[in-house]
């Protein structure tokens, strides 16, 4: 066998065992060499050796061995001009290795690079994966499916290196191709305000939905960009169609709460003629989040939502004991703990959400911090619990009237 179909084989046998270490081990030099092997020769002529490791790839160190080969190599497997292993202990051509890239198909080296990447992204080597994958990118026509993977993973790249900018063109231009995708726009919608572009951005989801008018992701991004422009009447139409549109629960249940708020918010302003039309669909739609949420008994953040939206309202008498269930109310972590105290393996965030598998992502975040609660809650906070939100906004309610008990409320659950 090849070496580098050895090196395939045990690169997925170690991707699934989740030993992403072993992943760089056995594929990051070929990988590399196969970039180098895609550039002409006459390209390289020019350079030295220690130019050409710096003009491929950057940052990546690699101890290769750079040597052209006029000819055949006795004992080699194919045409090449890279020495990819050299036998230190002999001398003569006959212990030379040459590399040669058209010993796996295209479809494996893809393979190949798309889990050394989610390894280098594993060690937060962020940028290096996406240089990888930029070259990678471009030696040759890819077909959509493979095009968005490869985009995908260097935008998530990018954003984990802090290259917002980039990685926010980049995410653009995938959603262009693939405007149906919700996993495009969710990774897309997070660079939308760590770049210049947020003023710009609805323009670009109202565009969108030409293309994809029965997806649920330009829709909610058009609303939550209406909503913060003000422009409350496209709000609550996109909050409409997006929670038609939304596949799950967890999807149109956030899109309900969106279409409350944009009602709630419209009430307050002037031009509102007639304020109880928004305030009544805004509490029917607060009783559907609700619902969808699992019900008062079994939702923390839904009482505290709906707590939230009478403090808004200035009904504080209504507030308070809302607020006061969410204090002695469980959080939506506390519900799953005889669930996961029964599993004797280490958690991942996979094992919450199959969408949560790289650590650059804010969903796999937040739940790698509910994993290390779940393992220690002593030392590590719960981040799904809202008792100390609903006891400062408590305190705040308490302020004028019983300042001694809004005293007591912040020692008690903020102070520490």
């Amino acid at each position: 066998t090849p070496p580098s179909k050895r090196a395939l084989q045990n690169m997925i046998k170690s991707h699934r065992a989740g030993y992403m270490q072993d992943v760089i081990n056995y594929g990051h030099r070929m990988c590399l060499f196969f970039l180098q092997s895609q550039l002409s020769q006459s390209f390289l002529g020019p350079f030295r050796a220690d130019i050409c490791r710096r003009f491929i790839v950057e940052p990546p160190i690699v101890d290769w061995e750079w040597e052209a080969i006029a000819g055949h190599v006795k004992g080699a497997v194919g045409e090449s001009w890279l020495i990819y292993e050299r036998n230190s202990t002999a001398s003569g051509a006959n212990d030379l290795r040459v590399f040669n890239p058209n010993l796996l198909m295209i479809t494996e080296w893809f393979e190949a690079f798309i889990r050394l990447s989610e390894a280098l992204l594993y060690f937060d080597r962020c940028l290096e994966a996406a240089c990888l994958l930029h070259r990678f990118f471009n030696i040759g026509d890819w077909e959509p499916a493979r095009k968005t993977i490869i985009l995908y993973l260097e935008t998530l790249a990018l954003s984990g290196a802090k290259k917002y900018d980039a990685a926010y063109l980049l995410g653009r231009s995938n959603v262009f191709s693939n405007s149906t995708s919700n996993r495009l726009w969710s990774l897309l919608y997070s660079l939308f305000y760590r770049t210049d572009e947020a003023t710009y951005s609805h323009r670009f989801a109202l565009r969108r939905l030409r293309e994809a008018p029965k997806c649920y992701s330009p829709h909610q991004s058009l609303a939550n960009h209406s909503l913060m422009s003000l422009t409350y009447s496209y709000a609550a139409a996109g909050c409409a169609w997006a929670a038609q549109l939304a596949t799950n629960d967890e999807d149109r249940a956030l899109s309900t709460l969106c279409h409350a708020v944009t009602c709630l918010r419209r009430i307050i302003q002037r031009s509102c003629p007639h304020r109880r039309p928004p305030l009544l669909r805004a509490m029917i739609l607060l009783t559907k989040y609700t619902s969808l949420r699992g019900g008062e008994s079994q939702s923390q953040e839904a009482l505290y939502n709906i707590a939230r939206a009478f403090h808004y309202l200035g009904i504080v008498h209504l507030a308070i004991p809302l607020y006061e269930r969410v204090i002695r109310s469980k959080s939506v972590l506390a519900h799953r703990y005889p669930e996961f105290s029964k599993k004797q393996k280490s958690l991942r965030p996979s094992d919450f959400c199959g969408a949560a598998k790289f650590k650059q992502l804010q969903l796999t975040q937040l739940l790698e911090a509910c994993i290390h609660h779940l393992e220690m809650p002593a030392t590590n906070q719960d981040p799904t619990d809202l008792s100390r939100e609903a006891a400062f906004n408590l305190a705040l309610s308490y302020s004028q009237s019983l300042p001694d008990v809004a005293a007591h409320l912040l020692r008690k659950h903020i102070a520490w």
